[in-house]
């Protein structure tokens, strides 16, 4: 067998293998062989056709359709000789076949792009610095405040109050006072103070009681067809089946011992309210950044991907899209939408690998050993044995070791780039 030298365009290598005829007659006789123990013939016992009969009756078509057969089993040994490392199974073009002298054929195959990861040094990159403040904490202690309120039903006779929860249908009306079709919701839930249904429609609700039939008009905001925000009116009977009163605890230093019994005062709840949106925003924040690491590192690194890797990033993400986003677009228009993002995926996919090998940041032993004690150490009811025994040999420690790669990678990446620092509210971190 004679393998010619790869040619290579891009990520596509191909190469030309021939096959003389000595090459193909063992093909051609196991072909014959397993034709005669199962071929049927007057005269002659099933699997006892002698192989001449067998061979001058069915040899030709044999022969024929042996091509396939014989390139899949040379396969392997073309790809060794010819050291090249396929991404996908590739395909076969120009086969020249004749069962008696030759079988010609050019493997075509997807290889992993050659280029140098060298223009990530000293790009600049933004670095949210998140800052708490004292509105941010009052709006958490708000929330847990509305964690342990006591809800009950408004007593029969007592009209709604601001802050109270309403259970109603609501029935959308026309400009003349009529109901309009498909717009009515049974049994919506909504707080008075919230403006649920409308700028200033609360104050419409003040003071309903159970079984109440109301009308009110008020407005909302709403986009134009050119986009541009307008006012519009609306009308609503509301058809009350439920009010309920919440009762908010006090803001003091029982409800701190309440929330955590370390804590004996309101003021220390603050302080650890603060650390934990300190902590959570650092945490939003370094995920952001290593975001618009990889974004910037992509950005600068232009070389061609492999379009089967491309075709299949593109199949996982749209088996991840939402039902209804699949159900709301045509398949061939959403998989459009999606390949860019699957390209860029894919191009990080190589610039990690790349990246990894180059900066020489590959999981030891002793980097995945430390994190199996560190994470038992840390975690309750973790048992190291059993972590060591999980995580010592296979897919599960290969993907430990990737994911400590990855992670030596992001630092070395902070390194090396240019960080621009940049203050930022708590909520543009969280949002």
């Amino acid at each position: 067998m004679k393998v010619n030298a790869p040619t290579r365009e891009g990520v596509i290598v191909k190469f030309r293998v021939e096959l003389d005829a000595g090459e193909i007659k063992p093909y051609i006789d196991a072909a014959l062989k397993k034709a005669q123990k199962t071929a049927k013939l007057d005269g002659f016992r099933k699997g006892h056709v002698p192989m001449n009969v067998i061979e001058k009756r069915f040899g030709d078509s044999i022969k024929e359709d042996l091509a396939e057969e014989i390139i899949q089993g040379v396969y392997p040994k073309v790809l060794a000789e010819a050291d090249v490392k396929p991404l996908a199974p590739g395909s076969v073009e120009q086969v020249d076949y004749d069962p008696d002298t030759h079988l010609h054929f050019t493997a075509v195959v997807e290889v992993a792009p050659d280029f140098a990861a060298d223009k990530w040094q000293g790009l600049a990159v933004e670095k949210e610095v998140p800052q708490v403040s004292e509105e941010d904490i009052e709006l958490h202690l708000a929330g847990m405040r509305r964690e342990r309120a006591i809800i009950s039903d408004r007593p029969e006779g007592e009209g709604a109050e601001m802050g109270d929860r309403i259970t109603a249908d609501l029935q959308e009306l026309d400009e003349g006072g009529l109901p309009m079709i498909g717009h009515r919701h049974e049994g919506a839930v909504f707080e008075l103070g919230e403006d649920a249904l409308g700028h200033g429609s609360d104050g419409s609700l003040v003071g309903i009681m159970l079984g109440d039939s109301r009308k009110i008009k008020t407005h909302r905001h709403v986009h134009d067809e050119s986009g541009k925000e307008a006012t519009e009116d609306v009308q609503w009977q509301v058809d009350v089946k439920k009010i309920e009163k919440i009762e908010l605890p006090e803001l003091d230093d029982s409800f701190a011992q309440a929330v955590n019994e370390n804590l004996e005062t309101l003021q220390a709840l603050r302080e650890d309210v603060r650390r934990q949106l300190d902590t959570y925003a650092k945490y939003q924040a370094d995920q952001r950044l290593e975001g618009r690491m990889v974004d910037a590192i992509v950005d600068a690194h232009t070389f061609e991907v492999p379009p089967t890797l491309v075709h299949d990033t593109v199949d996982q993400l749209y088996k991840e899209q939402p039902e209804q986003v699949r159900n709301a677009m045509k398949e061939e228009t959403l998989r459009e939408q999606l390949k860019p993002y699957a390209e860029r995926q894919v191009r990080w996919y190589f610039l990690r690998e790349k990246l990894i090998e180059q900066l020489d940041l590959k999981a030891t032993d002793e980097d995945i050993d430390k994190h199996i004690e560190e994470y038992a150490s840390r975690t309750e009811g973790a048992k190291l044995k059993d972590l060591k025994l999980m995580f010592g040999g296979g897919e599960n420690r290969q993907r430990l070791a990737d994911e400590i790669a990855g992670r030596k990678l992001i630092d070395a990446l902070k390194e090396g780039v240019k960080l621009k620092e940049k203050k930022v509210d708590f909520a543009q971190i969280i949002r």
